[in-house]
Protein backbone atom coordinates (compact mmCIF):
# COMPACT_ATOMS: atom_id res chain seq x y z
CA UNK A 1 0.00 0.00 0.00
CA UNK A 2 0.89 3.51 -0.90
CA UNK A 3 2.09 5.88 2.25
CA UNK A 4 0.22 9.21 1.84
CA UNK A 5 1.66 12.31 -0.28
CA UNK A 6 3.29 14.34 1.64
CA UNK A 7 3.29 17.02 -0.48
CA UNK A 8 -0.71 16.64 -0.55
CA UNK A 9 -1.09 16.82 2.73
CA UNK A 10 1.49 20.35 2.70
CA UNK A 11 -0.41 21.51 0.01
CA UNK A 12 -3.81 21.12 2.31
CA UNK A 13 -2.54 22.85 4.68
CA UNK A 14 -1.60 25.63 2.78
CA UNK A 15 -4.80 25.68 1.60
CA UNK A 16 -6.24 25.57 5.15
CA UNK A 17 -3.67 28.67 6.49
CA UNK A 18 -4.82 30.64 3.29
CA UNK A 19 -8.18 30.62 4.69
CA UNK A 20 -7.33 32.11 7.90
CA UNK A 21 -7.27 30.63 11.70
CA UNK A 22 -8.06 26.78 11.39
CA UNK A 23 -11.17 27.23 13.65
CA UNK A 24 -12.97 29.91 11.39
CA UNK A 25 -12.97 27.87 8.14
CA UNK A 26 -16.65 27.81 7.33
CA UNK A 27 -17.86 24.06 7.28
CA UNK A 28 -20.17 22.37 5.28
CA UNK A 29 -22.94 19.70 6.31
CA UNK A 30 -20.88 17.24 4.34
CA UNK A 31 -19.56 13.93 5.91
CA UNK A 32 -16.73 12.54 4.44
CA UNK A 33 -15.75 8.48 4.29
CA UNK A 34 -12.96 6.87 3.03
CA UNK A 35 -14.23 3.59 0.99
CA UNK A 36 -16.96 2.37 -0.13
CA UNK A 37 -18.17 0.13 2.43
CA UNK A 38 -17.96 3.61 5.15
CA UNK A 39 -19.64 5.40 2.83
CA UNK A 40 -22.57 2.95 2.84
CA UNK A 41 -22.61 2.30 6.41
CA UNK A 42 -22.82 6.18 6.79
CA UNK A 43 -24.91 6.36 3.93
CA UNK A 44 -27.01 3.71 6.50
CA UNK A 45 -27.63 6.00 9.15
CA UNK A 46 -27.84 9.21 7.89
CA UNK A 47 -30.27 8.33 5.57
CA UNK A 48 -31.62 11.81 4.02
CA UNK A 49 -30.33 14.48 6.86
CA UNK A 50 -26.71 14.53 6.10
CA UNK A 51 -24.73 14.66 2.72
CA UNK A 52 -22.45 11.77 2.56
CA UNK A 53 -19.41 12.07 0.19
CA UNK A 54 -16.97 9.04 -0.56
CA UNK A 55 -13.33 10.53 -0.87
CA UNK A 56 -11.75 7.08 -2.61
CA UNK A 57 -13.44 7.28 -5.83
CA UNK A 58 -16.01 5.23 -6.89
CA UNK A 59 -15.26 1.89 -8.54
CA UNK A 60 -12.12 1.67 -6.51
CA UNK A 61 -10.79 0.27 -3.45
CA UNK A 62 -8.45 1.45 -0.81
CA UNK A 63 -5.67 -0.23 -1.70
CA UNK A 64 -2.80 2.59 -2.65
CA UNK A 65 -5.59 5.29 -3.05
CA UNK A 66 -3.49 7.96 -3.04
CA UNK A 67 -5.84 11.91 -2.74
CA UNK A 68 -4.96 14.95 -3.87
CA UNK A 69 -4.41 18.09 -2.09
CA UNK A 70 -7.87 19.07 -3.44
CA UNK A 71 -9.36 16.19 -1.98
CA UNK A 72 -7.48 16.94 1.36
CA UNK A 73 -8.46 20.34 1.72
CA UNK A 74 -12.45 19.11 1.07
CA UNK A 75 -12.31 17.58 4.35
CA UNK A 76 -11.10 19.99 6.09
CA UNK A 77 -14.38 21.98 4.95
CA UNK A 78 -16.63 19.10 6.09
CA UNK A 79 -18.17 18.50 9.59
CA UNK A 80 -16.53 15.14 9.86
CA UNK A 81 -14.44 11.93 8.11
CA UNK A 82 -15.63 8.02 8.54
CA UNK A 83 -12.64 5.72 7.82
CA UNK A 84 -11.82 2.35 8.89
CA UNK A 85 -8.31 2.26 10.14
CA UNK A 86 -7.64 -1.10 9.52
CA UNK A 87 -7.67 -0.68 5.73
CA UNK A 88 -7.18 3.10 5.14
CA UNK A 89 -3.26 2.83 6.57
CA UNK A 90 -2.47 6.14 4.69
CA UNK A 91 -5.37 8.32 6.75
CA UNK A 92 -2.80 9.49 9.46
CA UNK A 93 -1.92 12.52 7.22
CA UNK A 94 -5.47 13.58 6.20
CA UNK A 95 -6.84 12.59 10.16
CA UNK A 96 -4.24 15.54 11.54
CA UNK A 97 -4.70 18.03 9.42
CA UNK A 98 -8.78 17.55 9.22
CA UNK A 99 -8.85 17.51 13.30
CA UNK A 100 -6.66 21.31 12.67
CA UNK A 101 -9.10 22.08 11.08
CA UNK A 102 -11.59 21.06 13.86
CA UNK A 103 -13.42 18.31 12.01
CA UNK A 104 -14.72 15.54 13.81
CA UNK A 105 -12.99 11.95 12.86
CA UNK A 106 -14.24 8.16 13.48
CA UNK A 107 -12.08 5.10 13.25
CA UNK A 108 -14.75 2.55 13.09
CA UNK A 109 -12.41 0.00 13.60
CA UNK A 110 -11.23 0.77 16.63
CA UNK A 111 -11.32 -1.83 19.05
CA UNK A 112 -11.76 -4.50 16.73
CA UNK A 113 -9.41 -7.39 16.91
CA UNK A 114 -7.54 -8.00 14.11
CA UNK A 115 -7.77 -11.42 12.25
CA UNK A 116 -5.35 -14.08 10.44
CA UNK A 117 -2.44 -12.17 10.06
CA UNK A 118 -3.83 -8.93 10.36
CA UNK A 119 -6.85 -9.22 7.99
CA UNK A 120 -7.75 -5.67 7.67
CA UNK A 121 -11.83 -6.67 6.36
CA UNK A 122 -13.39 -6.26 9.70
CA UNK A 123 -16.93 -5.38 8.03
CA UNK A 124 -17.40 -8.71 6.34
CA UNK A 125 -18.38 -10.53 10.31
CA UNK A 126 -21.72 -9.25 10.93
CA UNK A 127 -20.82 -8.32 14.23
CA UNK A 128 -17.72 -6.64 13.61
CA UNK A 129 -20.31 -4.34 11.36
CA UNK A 130 -22.70 -3.59 13.71
CA UNK A 131 -19.76 -2.32 15.95
CA UNK A 132 -18.76 -0.18 13.09
CA UNK A 133 -22.57 1.04 12.77
CA UNK A 134 -23.21 1.82 16.16
CA UNK A 135 -19.80 4.14 16.71
CA UNK A 136 -21.10 5.95 13.17
CA UNK A 137 -24.38 6.51 14.50
CA UNK A 138 -23.46 7.99 18.25
CA UNK A 139 -20.99 10.50 15.85
CA UNK A 140 -24.24 11.71 13.83
CA UNK A 141 -25.90 11.69 16.88
CA UNK A 142 -23.39 14.23 18.26
CA UNK A 143 -23.14 16.54 15.16
CA UNK A 144 -26.63 16.28 14.48
CA UNK A 145 -28.60 16.10 17.91
CA UNK A 146 -31.67 17.36 16.53
CA UNK A 147 -32.08 13.97 14.48
CA UNK A 148 -30.39 11.84 16.84
CA UNK A 149 -33.70 9.83 17.25
CA UNK A 150 -34.20 9.66 13.32
CA UNK A 151 -30.31 7.95 13.20
CA UNK A 152 -30.99 6.00 16.35
CA UNK A 153 -34.12 4.30 14.41
CA UNK A 154 -31.99 3.62 11.70
CA UNK A 155 -29.44 1.92 13.60
CA UNK A 156 -31.98 -0.33 15.12
CA UNK A 157 -33.60 -1.52 11.32
CA UNK A 158 -30.31 -1.77 10.22
CA UNK A 159 -29.47 -4.08 13.37
CA UNK A 160 -32.57 -6.20 12.84
CA UNK A 161 -30.95 -6.78 9.23
CA UNK A 162 -27.47 -7.36 10.58
CA UNK A 163 -29.14 -9.79 13.33
CA UNK A 164 -30.87 -11.86 9.81
CA UNK A 165 -27.45 -11.87 8.25
CA UNK A 166 -25.88 -13.62 11.35
CA UNK A 167 -28.76 -16.28 11.74
CA UNK A 168 -28.36 -17.14 7.74
CA UNK A 169 -24.43 -17.20 8.92
CA UNK A 170 -25.16 -19.35 11.81
CA UNK A 171 -27.08 -21.71 9.64
CA UNK A 172 -25.26 -22.18 6.95
CA UNK A 173 -22.63 -22.81 9.14
CA UNK A 174 -24.49 -26.22 11.05
CA UNK A 175 -25.57 -27.45 7.39
CA UNK A 176 -21.66 -27.26 6.15
CA UNK A 177 -20.23 -30.54 4.82
CA UNK A 178 -17.12 -28.91 3.91
CA UNK A 179 -15.16 -26.93 6.36
CA UNK A 180 -12.37 -25.87 3.78
CA UNK A 181 -12.38 -23.35 0.50
CA UNK A 182 -10.04 -21.92 -1.77
CA UNK A 183 -9.99 -18.12 -2.79
CA UNK A 184 -8.35 -15.78 -5.29
CA UNK A 185 -7.44 -13.45 -2.90
CA UNK A 186 -7.02 -13.73 1.73
CA UNK A 187 -10.06 -11.35 2.41
CA UNK A 188 -12.03 -13.04 4.01
CA UNK A 189 -10.86 -14.50 7.85
CA UNK A 190 -13.74 -12.68 9.79
CA UNK A 191 -16.64 -13.94 7.57
CA UNK A 192 -15.02 -18.00 7.79
CA UNK A 193 -14.34 -17.33 11.19
CA UNK A 194 -18.19 -17.05 12.00
CA UNK A 195 -18.86 -19.69 9.97
CA UNK A 196 -16.43 -21.82 11.21
CA UNK A 197 -14.24 -22.74 7.75
CA UNK A 198 -10.87 -22.28 6.71
CA UNK A 199 -9.96 -20.28 3.39
CA UNK A 200 -6.74 -21.16 1.54
CA UNK A 201 -5.75 -18.25 -0.84
CA UNK A 202 -3.85 -18.76 -4.13
CA UNK A 203 -2.58 -15.76 -4.72
CA UNK A 204 -2.02 -14.90 -0.56
CA UNK A 205 -3.58 -11.23 -0.45
CA UNK A 206 -4.94 -8.67 -2.02
CA UNK A 207 -2.91 -6.97 -4.95
CA UNK A 208 -0.43 -10.31 -4.04
CA UNK A 209 1.92 -11.39 -6.98
CA UNK A 210 0.61 -14.27 -9.22
CA UNK A 211 0.95 -17.40 -7.78
CA UNK A 212 4.17 -19.92 -8.84
CA UNK A 213 3.58 -23.12 -10.50
CA UNK A 214 4.43 -24.73 -7.38
CA UNK A 215 2.49 -23.29 -5.79
CA UNK A 216 -0.82 -23.85 -7.94
CA UNK A 217 -0.07 -27.53 -7.83
CA UNK A 218 0.20 -27.87 -4.45
CA UNK A 219 -3.13 -25.93 -3.98
CA UNK A 220 -4.57 -28.13 -6.77
CA UNK A 221 -3.68 -31.18 -4.91
CA UNK A 222 -5.01 -29.41 -1.40
CA UNK A 223 -8.33 -29.01 -3.17
CA UNK A 224 -8.32 -32.45 -4.43
CA UNK A 225 -8.21 -33.99 -0.97
CA UNK A 226 -10.35 -31.92 0.75
CA UNK A 227 -12.67 -32.64 -2.15
CA UNK A 228 -13.18 -28.85 -2.77
CA UNK A 229 -15.01 -28.22 -6.27
CA UNK A 230 -15.34 -24.54 -6.14
CA UNK A 231 -12.78 -22.16 -6.33
CA UNK A 232 -13.55 -18.58 -5.71
CA UNK A 233 -12.50 -15.17 -7.54
CA UNK A 234 -12.74 -11.95 -6.31
CA UNK A 235 -15.65 -9.89 -7.67
CA UNK A 236 -14.66 -7.26 -9.74
CA UNK A 237 -11.19 -8.59 -10.38
CA UNK A 238 -9.28 -10.62 -12.52
CA UNK A 239 -10.52 -14.49 -12.12
CA UNK A 240 -7.89 -15.82 -14.34
CA UNK A 241 -5.87 -17.51 -11.54
CA UNK A 242 -9.05 -18.75 -10.07
CA UNK A 243 -10.10 -20.21 -13.65
CA UNK A 244 -6.36 -21.90 -13.97
CA UNK A 245 -7.05 -23.68 -10.87
CA UNK A 246 -10.99 -24.94 -11.72
CA UNK A 247 -9.52 -26.49 -14.91
CA UNK A 248 -6.78 -28.18 -12.99
CA UNK A 249 -9.40 -29.79 -10.86
CA UNK A 250 -12.32 -29.92 -13.10
CA UNK A 251 -14.31 -27.43 -10.76
CA UNK A 252 -16.13 -24.10 -11.54
CA UNK A 253 -15.84 -20.38 -10.23
CA UNK A 254 -17.93 -18.53 -8.11
CA UNK A 255 -17.52 -15.13 -6.98
CA UNK A 256 -17.18 -13.28 -3.18
CA UNK A 257 -16.93 -9.56 -2.70
CA UNK A 258 -15.02 -7.64 -0.25
CA UNK A 259 -17.16 -4.77 -0.24
CA UNK A 260 -13.92 -2.80 -0.51
CA UNK A 261 -15.74 -0.76 -3.30
CA UNK A 262 -19.08 -0.29 -5.33
CA UNK A 263 -19.43 -3.50 -7.88
CA UNK A 264 -22.72 -2.63 -8.74
CA UNK A 265 -24.15 -5.43 -6.47
CA UNK A 266 -25.84 -3.63 -4.28
CA UNK A 267 -25.85 -2.32 -0.42
CA UNK A 268 -23.59 -4.04 2.67
CA UNK A 269 -26.67 -6.90 3.12
CA UNK A 270 -26.81 -7.37 -0.56
CA UNK A 271 -23.37 -8.51 -0.84
CA UNK A 272 -23.44 -9.99 2.22
CA UNK A 273 -26.53 -12.19 0.96
CA UNK A 274 -24.70 -12.74 -1.96
CA UNK A 275 -21.60 -14.22 -0.11
CA UNK A 276 -23.38 -16.52 1.52
CA UNK A 277 -25.64 -17.67 -1.24
CA UNK A 278 -21.88 -18.73 -2.61
CA UNK A 279 -20.88 -20.03 0.13
CA UNK A 280 -23.42 -21.83 1.08
CA UNK A 281 -22.80 -23.71 -2.55
CA UNK A 282 -19.18 -24.42 -1.75
CA UNK A 283 -19.64 -25.64 1.55
CA UNK A 284 -22.24 -28.50 0.55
Amino acid sequence: MKRLNITAVLLALMILCSCGNAGKVQKSDKIYTTFYAMYDFTREIAGDKLEIVQLVPSGSGPHDFEPTAAAIADVTHSKALVYCGSVDTYIGGIKDTAEKAGVRTLDTSEGIELEDGADPHVWLSPENALRQYTAICGMLCEIDPENSEYYKSRLAAAGERIRALDSEIKELAAAASKHDIIVSHQAYAYLCRDLGITAHGIEGSVGGSDPTAKHMAETAQLANELGIKIIFAQKNESDKTARALAREIGGDVLLLDPFESDTGTGSYFDVMNMNIQALGTALK
